[in-house]
């Protein structure tokens, strides 16, 4: 997961997809799922069912990018 937020803020985050779950929390659920639609289940199920690179690219209108690749 790498997130570059308009205000300078650069966050890189490799997550094992056994814990992918973590994506749930209401710490990243309250701060980015609810400015960018992200279907957490979803993104799951891809990787779970084989998906690999680039599956979210957004930028909002602000600035801030949210990716999340499988690799």
């Amino acid at each position: 997961i790498m997130i570059d937020s308009a205000d300078g803020d650069n966050v890189n985050v490799q997550i094992p997809i056994e814990s992918a779950k973590l994506l749930k929390t209401k710490k990243f659920m309250g701060n980015y799922t609810s400015d960018f639609d992200l279907d957490i289940d979803e993104l799951i199920e891809m990787i779970q069912t084989g998906a690999h690179g680039e599956l979210v690219n957004i930028k909002s209108g602000d600035g801030d990018i949210v990716k999340i690749v499988v690799e």
